[in-house]
């Protein structure tokens, strides 16, 4: 540090210069390690990015943060009770295919004018 020789920089005046980014950085850290251990812990499924916010930052107490966030929901299949069930079939003629492709074939033009 400038002013100071090498190795003498008193503490109090690298805390005061460097304090707040280290911490920063520290809670950072501890933020991006402690995340995905609980979320292992307790079995969770995040669907999307937390937003995180800070409970407490306090350097001389522990840090608290708080994460919200959506989860996958659990599924869990059904079994049907249906024994039976009817068959439907249904026959699409040469005119039905016609007509779709006339209205794939309008709907691209239309597209392609905007």
């Amino acid at each position: 540090m400038k002013g100071f020789r090498k190795g003498k920089v008193p503490a109090d005046v690298l805390e005061k210069r460097y304090g707040p980014s280290i911490h920063a950085d520290v809670l950072n850290e501890l933020i991006q390690d402690s995340y995905p251990k609980e979320l292992a812990e307790n079995k969770i499924r995040p669907a999307c990015v937390p937003s995180i916010s800070i409970d407490s930052d306090d350097p001389a107490k522990p840090i608290k943060y708080s994460a919200v966030f959506e989860v996958f929901p659990d599924i869990k299949v059904k079994i049907s009770r249906w024994s039976s069930y009817e068959k439907h079939s249904i026959e699409i003629e040469d005119s039905d295919l016609d007509l779709a492709i006339d209205d794939i074939w309008k709907i691209w033009r239309l597209g392609r004018c905007l």
